[in-house]
């Protein structure tokens, strides 16, 4: 008897050091910039408001064929803007390549020449999760908001 319950304490002892070492790791967060480039990005709001003026939703002044367009940002810090399926111009290439980089706290993304824009812009990053990145800029006077939805 003192034999069967003296194996059973080992095979306890052994099982025990089994689970007793096996760490549960958190995985490693994934940053803003990863967040970014991991879905494709389509704008699906856009306001401005100059002053005291009212806010102006320019999302529905844009054409349909704008409608589609979506972002893609890639890890190497470019970002591909895809005309998506309805181009406005034939002519037009169905992609442009551009330039993107994030702070190191993930609060201010820079866009290199986003579509309408021909030079560097800084926005603050409102809001951004799996699905929603919505980003802002105050100036003189002025504020933008614009919203992307992943896909």
């Amino acid at each position: 008897m003192r034999k069967h319950v003296l194996l059973a304490a080992m095979a306890m002892l052994i099982v025990g050091s089994f689970t007793s070492c096996s760490k549960d790791k958190d995985p490693t967060p994934i940053t803003k910039a990863e967040q970014l480039g991991a879905r494709n990005w389509r704008i699906t709001a856009f306001t401005s408001k100059q002053g005291n003026n009212p806010i102006i939703d320019e999302f529905a002044l844009y054409a349909p064929c704008d409608k589609d367009d979506f972002y893609q940002f890639k890890a190497d810090k470019t970002f591909v803007l895809d005309e998506g399926a309805t181009r406005c111009n034939s002519n037009s290439p169905q992609t442009s390549v551009s330039g993107w980089d994030i702070n190191a706290d993930g609060t201010i993304l820079l866009l290199l020449e986003m579509k309408g824009a021909t030079s560097a812009e800084l926005y603050d990053i409102k809001e951004l999760s799996n699905d929603k990145l919505r980003i802002g800029q105050s100036g003189r006077n002025a504020t933008t908001e614009i919203t992307f939805t992943s896909f």
